[in-house]
């Protein structure tokens, strides 16, 4: 096992090559998983009707970088626990994502939720999901959404921690605050 300075030093000699290249460069070049590995989802959605859950994941190469063509992977994990890739019509209207490569990073957007950009983004070298919640910008954990009649949208309940704080969020996105949204 290495010590920390030994680590510390390879971590500072990988780095020193990537200084003059952009952040996205940077993010997408650096593996996304620490020693002990990256535990869940950037974050998943959860709906009123059942139990399936929406899972939103840094979608990352063989070699553990971000994936800059196709960073977000998002996919069903139903109540059985079987995975389930959205349908075409999921992706184009509710559960896709629209992703922007910038240079400060990639931000993506929820079809669904347009007004609500994310960015992704590493901490611990571990993948996460950035987007005002309360008025602070906050990881993002999890979404609850609320149907009302059909597949008509009553609320969506976001949840994560402050980025700076660690502190718990909440913020209720409702009536024609949800609409103006979309």
């Amino acid at each position: 096992m290495r010590s920390r300075g030994t680590a510390h030093a390879l971590v500072e000699a990988m780095l020193r090559p990537l200084a003059s290249l952009s952040l996205l460069s940077v993010l997408t070049a650096m593996p996304l998983v620490a020693d002990g590995g990256c535990k869940g989802p950037l974050f998943v959605i959860e709906r009123s009707v059942n139990g399936n859950l929406v899972v939103y994941e840094a979608h990352r190469l063989p070699s553990g970088a971000l994936d800059e063509k196709r960073p977000v992977e998002v996919s069903w994990k139903l109540e059985d626990g079987r995975r389930e890739e959205l349908t075409a019509l999921e992706r184009a209207f509710a559960y896709g994502v629209v992703v922007r490569n910038a240079g400060d990073g990639v931000h993506f957007r929820v079809r669904a939720l347009p007004g609500r950009e994310m960015a992704l983004s590493a901490e611990g070298g571990c993948p996460r999901a950035t987007t005002p919640i309360a008025g602070q910008r906050a990881v993002l954990e999890r979404a609850y959404v609320t149907l009302g009649s059909g597949t008509s949208v009553r609320a969506i309940d976001l949840e994560g921690r402050g980025a700076a704080t660690g502190d718990a969020l909440k913020e209720r996105i409702e009536g024609a605050s949800l609409r103006a949204s979309r």
